[in-house]
């Protein structure tokens, strides 16, 4: 059915072109000789007691082909981009005053899609081989009635792999994952009070870091103009805070809340499309920032 509908939207389309000797649109059946697949999953689960627990699992993910062109009409259909992906963790809370989780993954990737500028060109890109493997740990602990502590941590070693399938030299070789910190953690608590029978009051602060990020999986691709900055970011750290005055009748919330309290400068995003002119697009990370928001349940 989905070849059909493909076959007929191609129509309009050979039929614009049908004045043209070269045929700059090919048979969408060379293009695209298959369109199905398979994805796999499996989870075990072991209850060591009431209280903990371990687990693994295993995936299979797949990013379609991609069918692309290039400035002279010359088209190209990429591999599909696969991934297997195993983990397994541990979890555990007692007296439910402490809870904490643990856990571990790897991750195979081949025919890694990115992108790529090509003469102005934006293009996906096949990567090859790639791996990812890292762990992550989250604990919370309720230390008084009216104080609770939380943080997680994660690792994440993202890289291009030395050789391709064939055992070629990878273009990306030992290069960085874009947008992805290989350490970051979150560190808050919550703190509660009540200050009448009918009023209580929670103050959250908490506060999140990461580590150098790069924007481009090629890590080397960078600005012509040297006054311009880098395509990446340096490790940065942002203090955020929240406190709520929580009414039990009516049923309303009022909280008052600060993002980025001690207004650390970075940015989210950079290259994109300026690049096509060499004068990349950056996008900032969001300044100091406060707010208030009344919430009504009922």
């Amino acid at each position: 059915m989905l070849r059909e509908i493909f076959a007929l939207a191609l129509k309009p389309i050979k039929k614009l072109f049908s004045g043209v000797r070269r045929n700059v649109l090919p048979a969408y059946n060379c293009l695209l000789p298959s369109l199905s697949s398979s994805l796999n999953r499996a989870n075990l689960k072991y209850d060591i007691s009431n209280h903990s627990n371990v687990y693994a699992s295993y995936s299979k993910g797949r990013r379609p082909n991609v069918v692309q062109y290039n400035s002279a009409g010359e088209s190209e259909v990429m591999s599909a981009e696969t991934v297997h992906s195993f983990d397994a963790g541990y979890k555990w809370t007692a007296q439910q005053r402490y809870w904490f989780d643990a856990g571990v993954f790897y991750q195979l990737y081949k025919n890694f899609q990115t992108s790529k500028w090509d003469n102005a060109n934006y293009l996906i890109d096949d990567a090859g081989k790639a791996t990812a493997y890292g762990i992550e740990a989250t604990a919370k602990a309720v230390l008084l009635e009216c104080l609770e502590v939380f943080g997680n941590y994660a690792y994440i070693h993202a890289r291009f792999s030395d050789e391709d399938s064939e055992g070629s030299k990878q273009l990306y070789a030992g290069k960085t994952f874009r947008l992805t910190p290989e350490n970051s953690f979150l560190i808050g608590f919550n703190a509660k009070a009540n200050i009448s029978r009918n009023i209580q009051v929670v103050f959250t602060p908490t506060y999140s870091w990461k580590s150098h990020v790069w924007f481009e999986d090629s890590n080397e691709l960078q600005p012509e103009n040297p006054t311009l900055a880098r395509l990446e970011q340096d490790a940065y750290g942002l203090l955020n805070a929240n406190l709520a005055f929580k009414l039990s009748n009516p049923n309303l919330t009022l909280s008052v809340f600060g993002a980025n309290l001690l207004n650390e400068k970075f940015i989210i995003s950079a290259g994109n499309t300026g690049m096509m002119f060499g004068l990349p697009t950056y996008i900032p990370g969001m300044p100091s920032t406060f707010g208030a928001k009344l919430r009504w349940n009922f």
